[in-house]
């Protein structure tokens, strides 16, 4: 997030190059990372004692209250045409990235993850009314 502050003093913009700057990265994260932490949490809950939960579900929300309260800024400054929840949408994020991760893995194809992120990319820039690059 702080390379997108940099880039622009826009909030809309900032959440949208952040997201790029995932998608840009995609193919590298899926081919070097050898597991998903995430996708275990997720189908095998008891493998984690309660710090290690706490661990992760502090990572999720510390992520989402960062994009939300900017994806409200954005929303403030430029209201979309239709409502938007901003940590419905942080989460939004957060769920294409793990879970065109998942499939990237799934299907051995890293750019489906690439895919994924520049649709999200794109959604997220048509409702805060800025350009999708």
């Amino acid at each position: 997030m702080e390379r997108a502050e940099a880039e622009s003093d826009d909030p809309a913009r900032q959440v949208v190059t952040f997201i790029k700057s995932f998608e840009d990265a995609a193919e590298e994260m899926v081919s070097r990372q050898p597991s998903c932490l995430y996708v275990s949490y997720v189908f095998q809950r008891q493998l984690f004692d309660d710090g290690t939960n706490d661990v992760i579900v502090d990572a999720l929300l510390a992520y989402r209250t960062r994009l939300a309260d900017k994806i409200a800024v954005a929303v403030e400054r430029r209201p979309p045409p239709v409502p938007v929840d901003a940590e419905a949408l942080a989460d939004h994020v957060t769920v294409t990235f793990e879970g065109a991760f998942i499939l990237a893995r799934a299907y051995g194809d890293p750019r489906i993850m690439r895919a994924q992120l520049a649709l999200a990319r794109t959604t997220t820039a048509v409702l805060l009314g800025v350009p999708a690059d």
